[in-house]
C-alpha cells in the first residue's frame, strides 16, 4: 500500500533479477520521487503503462537507467516537469525510441 508515501526512491536498485511481477497495479498517484526506482535491474520490463503519474511529481532520474531490457510505451504517462529526468533511460533500450518516452505536460 502506497497511499502514505511519497517517494519510492531506490526501491528496487540493483535487484538483477527483479521482472516487476503485480507493479502494473500499483497506486503511484502520491509518489512525488521516482529517481533511481528500477536503476540496474536488469531483466525489469514490468507493464507499468497505467501508472497514474501525479502533477506533484519532482523526480525521474535515473529511474530506468541500465534496465537493458525495458521497452514498454509509457508515453500516456503525462510528467509536468521533464527537467527532473536526467539519465532516466540511460543504457535503456527507451533511449533510442523517442515515442515510447513520457509526454511532457
Amino acid at each position: 500500500d502506497l497511499s502514505n508515501c511519497n517517494t519510492i526512491q531506490y526501491m528496487f536498485t540493483m535487484c538483477h533479477r527483479f521482472e516487476g511481477i503485480g507493479l502494473e497495479n500499483w497506486n503511484v498517484s502520491k509518489i512525488e520521487y521516482f529517481d533511481h526506482t528500477f536503476c540496474s535491474c536488469k531483466v525489469f520490463n514490468a507493464n507499468i503503462t497505467e501508472w497514474k503519474i501525479s502533477s506533484t511529481a519532482k523526480d525521474f532520474s535515473s529511474m530506468f537507467e541500465n534496465c537493458e531490457n525495458f521497452v514498454q510505451d509509457l508515453s500516456s504517462w503525462k510528467i509536468p516537469n521533464l527537467s527532473t529526468r536526467i539519465d532516466m533511460f540511460k543504457n535503456c533500450p527507451l533511449a533510442r525510441r523517442k515515442k515510447l518516452q513520457p509526454q511532457k505536460v
